[in-house]
This record gives C-alpha cells, sequence and structure tokens, in this order.
C-alpha cells in the first residue's frame, strides 16, 4: 500500500493547507521588501559619520575666496552674510567671553561637534574655514541678532589693564581705609608687647566673624593684622596664609598662643574696638581681673607637662589658667 505524502509544515511545525503556505510567503516577501526599502539605523549612523568626515575635509581644505553663497540671501541660510571667517571668530569669542553662553552650551546651539567648532576657531585668515558648518551656523546666528536689533557681545573683563588696575587700586584704598588703625597706639606697641586680654578661641571667634564680611579676603586680613601689629617697628616682618589657616585649625584656650596670628590679630580687633568707641563686653572684663596687668600667657604651650599627684587631672580653663581635678589652680 502506498505511503501518504506528508502534509507541509510551517517554521513552527504546525501542520499548513498549501493555500495558506502560499499566502503565507507572500505575506513574508511583502515584510521583506518593505524592510529593504527603508533605512537601517546602522546605514543612518554610517551616513551621520560620513558627513562629519566630508564636514572636517571641507574645514580643511585650503580655499581662497568667499563661498558661493556669501553676501546672498541663498538656502539653507536665508540671511546676507558679510561677516567673512575672521570677524565670525572674533564675534565669538567675544560672545564667550561676555558670559552670555559656555563654549559646550553654544556648540548644541549652533547644532555643531566640539571638534568642527575647535577647528574652526583655530584657523586664522579671511577665508580660513569657509566650509565650515561652524561658520555658516555662527554667521547667520549673528547675522539674526543683528536683525533682532541685539547689541554686539562685549567682552567682560575690563578694556584696558589701565582701567584694571585703578579700579583694584581703588578697591584697595578704600579697604585701607575702613580699617586703618594706624593713629591707635598701644602700651608695649613698640615692643610687641601689648598686654593680651582675650584667649585663643576668642581671637579664633572673632577672626571668622571678620573673614565673612563683605570684601575681606585672608590676604586683605593678614595685611591689617601686619601694619596693625608690625610694620610700625618691623616693616620686614611676615606672615603667610599657612600660619593663619594653622591657628583657625586649632581649639583650646590656648591652642596657638605663642602665633604671630594670636597676636597681631588681638592689636588689630583691639585698636578697631578703641577707634569706634566700643565698650568691654563682659569676657573681656574677666579676662582683665584674671591677667591683669601683663596679660594672657604667650609662652606657656599646650603640650607642657606638670608632675601632680597620682589621679589629679590637669587642663586649662576657658580663661587660660591652669587647674586641677582637686582643685588647684595657677
Amino acid at each position: 500500500m502506498p505511503r501518504k505524502a506528508l502534509a507541509e509544515t510551517d517554521a513552527n511545525a504546525c501542520i499548513v493547507s498549501p493555500a495558506k503556505t502560499t499566502e503565507k510567503k507572500d505575506g513574508l516577501e511583502k515584510v521583506a521588501k518593505e524592510t529593504s526599502d527603508q533605512p537601517s539605523l546602522k546605514r543612518k549612523s554610517n551616513s551621520k559619520s560620513d558627513e562629519h568626515e566630508d564636514e572636517h575635509e571641507e574645514e580643511d581644505e585650503d580655499v581662497d575666496g568667499p563661498p558661493s553663497w556669501y553676501n546672498a540671501a541663498a538656502h539653507p541660510f536665508g540671511y546676507h552674510i558679510t561677516d567673512n571667517c575672521d570677524q565670525v571668530r572674533r564675534k565669538i569669542t567675544a560672545f564667550i567671553s561676555s558670559g552670555e553662553m559656555k563654549v559646550g552650551e553654544f556648540q548644541r546651539l549652533l547644532d555643531v561637534s566640539p571638534r568642527s567648532y575647535q577647528l574652526f576657531m583655530r584657523q586664522r585668515g579671511k577665508w580660513k574655514g569657509q566650509g565650515s558648518i561652524t561658520y555658516q551656523n555662527a554667521a547667520c546666528f549673528f547675522k539674526e541678532r543683528e536683525e533682532q536689533g541685539l547689541p554686539p557681545p562685549k567682552k567682560k573683563r575690563a578694556t584696558t589693564a589701565t582701567t584694571k588696575k585703578t579700579k583694584t587700586g581703588k578697591g584697595e584704598a578704600e579697604e585701607k581705609d575702613k580699617y586703618d588703625v594706624s593713629n591707635i597706639h598701644l602700651d608695649g606697641e613698640s615692643e610687641f608687647e601689648v598686654p593680651v586680654f582675650d584667649t585663643c578661641d576668642v581671637v579664633r571667634r572673632k577672626i571668622r566673624h571678620h573673614l565673612r564680611q563683605a570684601g575681606v579676603t585672608q590676604a586683605s586680613f593678614l595685611r591689617n593684622i601686619l601694619r596693625a601689629a608690625y610694620h610700625p617697628y618691623d616693616p620686614n616682618k611676615k606672615i603667610q596664609s599657612k600660619q593663619l589657616n594653622d591657628f583657625l585649625s586649632k581649639e583650646g584656650s590656648i591652642s596657638g598662643n605663642s602665633s604671630s596670628v594670636f597676636y597681631g590679630a588681638y592689636v588689630f580687633f583691639e585698636k578697631l574696638r578703641i577707634r569706634d568707641s566700643k565698650p568691654k563686653d563682659q569676657f573681656r572684663l574677666e579676662m582683665e581681673d584674671e591677667w591683669w596687668p601683663d596679660g594672657f600667657d604667650r609662652e606657656c604651650s599646650s603640650r607642657q607637662c606638670f608632675i601632680v599627684p597620682r589621679g589629679t587631672e590637669v587642663f586649662w580653663n576657658k580663661y587660660g589658667r591652669i587647674e586641677t581635678t582637686r582643685g588647684f589652680r595657677w
């Protein structure tokens, strides 16, 4: 008995009729045709890459003379472009320097790549870079600003070094006048032995408050304390910013008592208080009761060793005096 022919199956091994098979085959051919008519994403990516390569090749071309679209309202710009490459580069530089936009933001606005922008900006010459998309888009950008009545970009910094120097000198003069204490003199000043009636922690607090004032910097503060405490009698005295930071980083009533910053800052703030006729605060009066007449100890080290009975602890109180847990105090 002859064996019966098997029915045709599809890709999933399901039995289908010859009619359905033909119909499905036609459908697949139709889909394949539609797919072939559409550009693939990969090809699109390659095309975009090719466009950038073509763009860079055009930018590197050494062509003398204006491009064909120069000074003509032609596609795709729609503006009468009258600026050459060097003029556009100068406008870009002024626009970025004005602070209106950062370089990356400007590149995105022009829809150009960073490499295209850098290549164009590095070139020099009236028509060097005429094939660059950066030149074309930037020229249209500035032309559109002109038609909208916007002023040309200007650099933020001063136009001349003389103007800048004048402004800086004026600011320093105002600062010096504001904190000028040259007409105030304290006992022991010429020997650098002005009695101090503030602890290191109090002086640190005053320094931090002073540095928060408008226009005050660490450098200006150091200049002021040198003028107030040292330069009248030691013009060569210097205090580095590291010394200031080291002093501010310490904690404790006597920590940093031998620092030039501590003594200079105290003299500066004391002269300001006297100049402005400000009264002494309560803690200042208590410090005078504790340390009169010689003032706060500026020689004793916080690392000093003491011989005390077993079980006794030594510490410095809020006035900078040494105390023990057994009630001894000196």
